[in-house]
């Protein structure tokens, strides 16, 4: 796609505003997805859609999903414990939704022809309403929400839009399991014809990779060695505590291998003549390799230092899902067998890249009897790097057993 040529301000603003107004023509437009990663485009609304890659529901893409976040929980692989538990059979853990549809899709990705603008994943908040169980076969509705500009005032180079859409995961019976509210943050930084885009500010100056001490790692292996999980002990909603920590969780220092183990399970990978025939139908996606020529799909910023300095950033960069996957990782393991996680938002605040260490904490923010008079624990959660650095904050919201009797 050959980008605009901007002259001054008045040119840059109105390219944007004529580019908003596009997307927003389509509010509440309702799209049933195509299977696979290569959907057609859209034309009319200059688009490419995130498909769904798997259907139905099985005992190994359950397992799959769990080693691609390094859950060895029992409630999602062993039928014999799963038997003795609430469900009566092993049920996928929250984020399982990612392996069915990306959480974060649903979004009209925004590819536009107008210079500096990086569209980036800013985080997703997700509705659970039952749980998800083997033999369950989706399908995938995406509503249009619409495309809201969120530039700050003193801002002058700059300019900020939020795309939003839901996604609806429905099962053969015809029930909606899970609504996931997807959000693409997409700066437009002013840049006029003839400007370098390497004169633009980097968002990333000062991310470099650390060396890890043997005391470091030492402390992630122990963590792995005595991670905490509740398992069959019920958290009485009576007992829990305001203010109170959930058990920490390590992950990392995050490998190109645990990135694969998740690439593979949201449909990114695909060879030869079925990733040419995504290439084809979304040119404006193909990266080529400096060296052969060749033409690569974006995605490779998750496994590749070199295609993702291409694309702006300092090194290949995890999936926000597969941290969000992680937070759940956290919440399960805190709220045993007999909880629900009703709710997560988390925001992708900063990038985390290849080689960070990763730690997965929360508390307890409060309890109380919502509208649906459910007996639930209010969460504050987060995931930081090594230095300390919140790169994903969160709220969640758990139903738990009470005392009373009153549950499902």
């Amino acid at each position: 796609m050959e980008m605009q040529k901007i002259h001054n301000r008045e040119e840059w603003n109105a390219a944007i505003d004529k580019w908003q107004a596009n997307y927003n023509k389509n509010i509440g437009m309702i799209t049933k997805n195509a299977i696979g990663f290569y959907p057609p485009v859209q034309e009319d609304l200059n688009v490419d859609e995130t498909g769904y890659m798997n259907t139905l529901v099985t005992k190994d893409l359950i397992r799959h999903y769990a080693d691609a976040t390094g859950d060895t929980n029992p409630l999602w692989r062993d039928e014999n414990y799963a038997r003795t538990t609430r469900w009566g059979e092993i049920i996928a853990p929250p984020r399982f939704l990612d392996f069915i549809s990306p959480s974060y899709g649903g979004i009209p990705i925004p590819f536009c022809d107008i210079p500096g603008m990086i569209p980036l994943n800013g985080g997703n908040s997700v509705k659970w309403f039952r749980p998800i169980r083997i033999g369950d076969r989706f399908s995938v509705i995406d509503k249009f929400v619409g495309c809201v500009e969120t530039t700050k005032p003193n801002w002058v180079d700059r300019r900020m839009f939020n795309i939003k859409s839901d996604r609806y995961y429905i099962n053969q019976r015809d029930e909606v399991v899970a609504i996931s509210g997807g959000n693409i943050i997409c700066p437009f930084n002013y840049l006029p014809e003839g400007a370098d885009a390497k004169e633009l500010k980097n968002p990333f100056d000062g991310i470099t990779r650390h060396h890890f001490t043997e005391e470091e790692l030492q402390a992630v292996y122990d963590n792995y060695e005595h991670e905490f999980r509740r398992g069959r002990d019920v958290l009485f909603w009576e007992d829990v505590q305001e203010g109170e920590e959930l058990p920490m969780l390590a992950k990392g220092p995050v490998t190109v291998e645990d990135a694969l183990a998740f690439f593979a399970g949201v449909g990114y990978c695909s060879a030869f003549k079925v990733k040419d025939m995504f290439i084809k139908a979304h040119p404006h996606l193909n990266i080529p390799d400096p060296d052969t020529g060749a033409a690569c799909p974006p995605s490779l910023i998750h496994i590749s230092d070199r295609h993702a300095q291409q694309q702006g950033m300092p090194y290949a960069i995890d999936f926000g899902a597969q941290t969000e996957g992680n937070i759940c990782h956290m919440i399960c393991n805190w709220m045993g067998d007999d909880g629900f996680l009703k709710y997560l938002y988390c925001q992708a605040r900063r990038i985390n890249v290849i080689g960070d260490l990763n730690w997965i904490k929360g508390k307890v923010d409060k309890k109380y009897i919502d509208e649906d008079g459910d007996h639930v624990a209010a969460l504050k959660v987060w995931a930081e790097n090594q230095d300390g650095i919140v790169f994903m904050p969160g709220d969640a919201i758990v139903k738990l057993v009470s005392k009373e009797g009153s549950y499902m």
